[in-house]
């Protein structure tokens, strides 16, 4: 990013304003936090209101402003909406990194026609309605002058599918496989930096599932151990899970009362379709309540 993080950089005196889609969590709430350790006014954009209210505190205590709204990119209204809000609290919109996606890895005749569609509105068009809103109209500019002041960063996402042809499709085809490469680890270092900014109470919840994380494996080996995703990828659906469980507002409920917050807090664009994993937040929550009843 280099010098398109100098909060004068726009030339206007003032700090630049930056939109960022998928802020709740992973790269995109990083590189939220990286523009706001540079003075920038952030204005984050997500589905997950909790991961929202999370990287504002994260905004706000690195020196930057915040501005939080609950989007799905998916919605071309939504985005539109947003964009008019963040010109009017903020002003010009100067740089607008498109992140949010939905990736799933799945073998290709598995995936449904909803899996396809899914993935195709988040990480397609929702990147597309970005292009087009953050360019406003209001400003009657050539697109050599836009180009030049104003900065489209598109973090363009990878979807992989693992295929596997049927038996009576080998002979003339062969074994054939579109082999993704596995989402890469994150350095101990990157892991020193993300437990550094967590509250106490966050630290205590991740203290206490990783304590118990061994349970979570070998539910995962019995039963989405042939389903070709690693564990890695339930990982944070079964940390979901757990989080609600060990919160008192949501020990005493039935997981049918408890499933529409769950899903309400699942943030699609960084955690992957809900349908995939809900399972394994259902035993992540199970698992949070037990610890507490004990």
């Amino acid at each position: 990013m280099g010098n398109h993080m100098n909060p004068n950089h726009n030339g206007k005196g003032k700090p630049e304003v930056v939109v960022v889609t998928g802020a709740s969590a992973g790269v995109g709430r990083t590189i939220a936090r990286e523009f706001a350790a540079h003075g920038a006014s952030v204005v984050l954009r997500a589905r997950s209101r909790d991961g929202l209210e999370r990287a504002r505190e994260d905004v706000e205590r690195l020196g930057g402003r915040a501005l939080p709204i609950l989007t799905d990119v998916a919605d071309d209204l939504q985005v539109e909406a947003a964009a008019d809000r963040a010109e009017r609290e903020f002003g010009p919109i100067d740089i607008w990194i498109n992140n949010s996606m939905v990736s799933v890895l799945s073998p290709a005749l598995q995936m449904t026609a909803a899996d396809y569609r899914r993935v195709t509105e988040v990480t397609y068009l929702g990147y597309v309605y970005g292009l087009i809103f953050s360019l406003s109209d209001s400003q009657e500019v050539s697109m050599k002058t836009t180009t030049a002041f104003r900065f489209l960063i598109l973090v363009i996402p990878f979807t992989w599918v693992i295929m596997h042809l049927p038996p009576a499709a080998q002979h003339s085809y062969g074994n054939v496989h579109l082999v993704a490469s596995q989402t890469q680890e994150p350095s101990a270092q990157q892991n020193q930096d993300r437990i550094a900014i967590m509250t106490e109470r966050e630290k205590e919840t991740l203290d206490k599932f990783v304590k118990h994380e061994s349970r979570f494996k070998d539910h995962y080996q019995a039963h989405f151990s042939t389903s070709h995703y690693e564990y890695n990828q339930y990982r944070p659906a079964y940390q979901h899970g757990f989080e609600l469980g060990l919160d008192p507002r949501y020990r005493e409920m039935d997981w049918s009362n408890v499933e529409p917050e769950a899903r309400r807090t699942w943030d699609e664009s960084t955690m992957g379709l809900w349908a995939q994993y809900k399972d394994a937040v259902r035993y992540g929550w199970e698992q949070g309540v037990a610890l507490e009843q004990r």
